[in-house]
């Protein structure tokens, strides 16, 4: 399996993941636009420097490592990210409702 395919993989698998978590607890979360936009402006911070960490974790390239780096990182990350996505979309069509 190439590295790209690996990465879709495990991209789209953390988006089922916030999509799962989303559904399935939906009192979970913030109830406010601002702190949503909150989470939202924190998970854009951690993808901003998961390639410093990403780095610094995989520095010796053993492959203990790198399982870290990708599932105890990346892919929390990515969860991350798409749950505070799906929290402000949540948000932002409830005050619409209003």
């Amino acid at each position: 399996m190439s590295t790209q395919a690996f990465f879709s993989i495990l991209v789209a698998g953390a988006a089922v993941i916030a999509f799962w978590i989303l559904v399935r607890h939906a009192r979970f979360g913030p109830r406010s636009l601002l702190g949503a936009g909150v989470n939202a402006v924190a998970a854009y911070a951690l993808l901003r420097f998961a390639p410093f960490v990403v780095h610094a974790i995989n520095a010796t390239e053993t492959p203990v490592r790198q399982f870290l780096a990708v599932f105890g990182f990346a892919l929390p990350m990515f969860v991350y990210s798409f749950l505070s996505g799906g929290w402000v979309t949540r948000v932002a069509v409830g005050q619409l409702r209003r």
